[in-house]
């Protein structure tokens, strides 16, 4: 007699249930990719600092490198690094500096600092 027609597809509600789902998964992506991006950005910087601090560790105990000035100029940072390694200084004057015994690396939005006198790495 009478045939039910059955209409084939989704409803407002289950649509605006799956967009706000989809919208709820993607913002907690995004956080924990910006997250991810802080920690890398804080390790690399922090590495490349440990390396640069070595290798005037190395020019301190060699004597290429003078470490009790209270303050050193980026020329001076330059030319030290490039008798200690042969190599020029990979760093920009705005990204190094050295004073108080604190030599200094900020890069990626991330500032490190390396202790000669305690010999300490630490991150900001």
């Amino acid at each position: 007699m009478f045939k039910r027609k059955f209409k084939k597809g989704f409803t407002l509600i289950e649509v605006l249930i799956a967009v706000t789902i989809i919208g709820i998964m993607s913002s907690l992506t995004v956080l924990s990719y910006k997250n991810y991006v802080n920690v890398t950005n804080e390790a690399a910087t922090k590495e490349e600092l440990s390396q640069l601090a070595q290798v005037f560790e190395i020019g301190v105990a060699s004597g290429e490198f003078e470490h009790s000035a209270s303050a050193i100029t980026y020329a001076n940072l330059s030319s030290s690094y490039q008798t200690i390694t042969g190599n020029a200084l990979p760093f920009t004057e705005s990204e190094v500096s050295y004073n108080n015994k604190v030599l200094t690396l900020s890069r990626r939005d991330v500032t490190a600092t390396y202790d000669f006198a305690s010999k300490t790495l630490s991150v900001s």
